[in-house]
This record gives C-alpha cells, structure tokens and sequence, in this order.
C-alpha cells in the first residue's frame, strides 16, 4: 500500500494539544511542554497567515520567539496584545451547537507580551540558566488562546484524549483488581451471587432499561447496569453482583465506539 502524502506540518495542532493537554504547574518538564505546544501553534498560526512564511516550508523552522516577531510584523501589536485574522472561511458551529445566532471570532487574541515573558521563564528552566520566576495561570491562558485559530482547534480533542487513556489504565486495573477479588470466593457464594444477581434491588425494572450484561471478569451475566447505553449496543456502565468488577463509563463508551466502528466496517465491506 502506498503511503499517503501528508502535507507539511500537519501534526502542528496535533502536537500543540497534545502538550498543552499534559501542562500542570510546578511539575517537571512544564516548561518543555509549554515551549512545545507554543512553538508549534504559532508555527501552524503562521504557516496559515503569513504568505511566504518559512513555516510553510520544509527546512530549519523559526523558534517561538522569532514566530511571535514575524506575527507583530504582519498584523501589528498594541498593549502586548497582537489580533491575528482568523479568514473568511472560518465556521466553528459544528451542527449549529452554538445557537442559530453565532458569529465566529474574526481574530484569534495573541498576547505577545505575555507569551514572550513565558518563553523567558521556559528557556531559563530549561537550559539551567537560573531560577527567573516561574510559568503562571496567565501565561497558560494565553497559551490557550492560539486554539482559538482555524489552524489549531486541537485542545479539546487532546483532553479526550488524555481522558480516555486514564479511563483505559483505570479500567485494566480494575479488571486485575475483580479477578483477584474473585479468586477467593468459594464456588458456593459465586453460584448464589448468581442465582440471586437479577433480584438485587440494583438491577433494572423499568421497561427502557439496559438489560443485566455478562461479565468480562466471571464471565456470568451479572453485570448490572448503573449507566445508559447511548449507542444502543447493550453496553453500558455497571457493576458486577459477583465479582464486583465496576466498568466505568469511560470503559463502556470504549466498547460501545469499537462495536461501532466494527459495525461500519462490516457494512463497508459486505
């Protein structure tokens, strides 16, 4: 198969999100991150607003610093604060969730002053060259402010993200965690557990309601529903009457996006 052509700097907002997503204040390594979601944003803002900007090009690219320069010389600087042009074509109403009467922004808000006071901060913790205060809330925010351009809009995809990937460390865990559980019930209580798992004042009586699932601990159909089943494949979150392996809802919108996707699959290739 050949390999698909991606165009230049295509993983900037990918990797701008992605650092920004794992920022935390006063953790190791903020000041990298923060450099690298910075560098890159502004790299894709530039490539996308500048003609002719080396940022569209393959070879040494600019850093942050020189980035924030080239932005101030194209489109001015007042109060630290630099208004970048979002373009014509920009309609971030995504099946009009905002509301018939949305207008898009027609610039993105780059604070200038406050980005390059950061960069300082960053490039001293991250060469050795001395305390220089330290990276704030502000500095953050106006790091967040760039995905407010076309050309990022990549945040709110890297916290998902990050948000199923805990949910599929925390679910793994609780797997382990049931399956050792279950080890020392006695073959006794587990049939029991079962026999009475549908009469538990827990499992569902109404008549919309998911049905009782198997367990992918005990392997009984004993997994009581404690979430809804948005996708309407029977999986929901819930909570083992045997075992007492809980599957978050993380786990189950998981499970219920891979049945999807087998499914579309399936259909593509009837």
């Amino acid at each position: 198969m050949a390999a698909i052509d991606l165009p230049f700097g295509w993983d900037r907002p990918y990797r701008y999100g992605q650092a920004f997503a794992a920022l935390s204040l006063g953790e190791p390594g903020t000041e990298e991150l923060f450099n690298t979601a910075l560098t890159h944003g502004l790299l894709a803002i530039a490539a996308a607003t500048i003609d002719g900007h080396p940022a569209r090009v393959p070879g040494r690219q600019p850093s942050a610093s020189v980035l924030l320069r080239d932005l101030v010389g194209a489109f001015g600087e007042a109060d630290g604060v630099c208004l970048v042009p979002n373009g014509a074509a920009d309609v971030p109403n995504p099946f009009g969730v905002f509301g018939d009467d949305y207008k898009p922004p027609v610039e993105t808000v780059v604070r200038t002053g406050l980005l390059a006071e950061a960069l300082k901060v960053a490039d001293a913790a991250r060469h050795g060259s001395g305390p220089k205060g330290e990276l704030t809330e502000q500095h953050v925010a106006a790091l967040e402010d760039l995905d407010a351009h076309p050309a990022l809009r990549s945040i709110g995809d890297a916290r998902r993200d990050r948000d199923w990937s805990d949910g599929t460390a925390a679910d793994s865990q609780e797997l382990g965690r049931a399956a050792d559980y279950l080890e020392f019930l006695p073959e006794d209580e587990i049939e029991r557990r079962v026999e009475q798992a549908p009469s538990s004042p827990a499992a569902p009586d109404y008549f919309d309601a998911a049905a009782i699932q198997a367990c992918p601990v005990c392997g009984y159909e004993t997994l009581i529903p404690t979430g809804g089943d948005e996708m309407g494949y029977g999986i929901t979150a819930g909570t083992c009457f045997v075992c007492s392996y809980t599957r978050s809802e993380d786990a189950a919108h998981d499970l219920q996006s891979s049945a999807e996707f087998r499914r579309l699959w399936e259909r593509d290739h009837d």
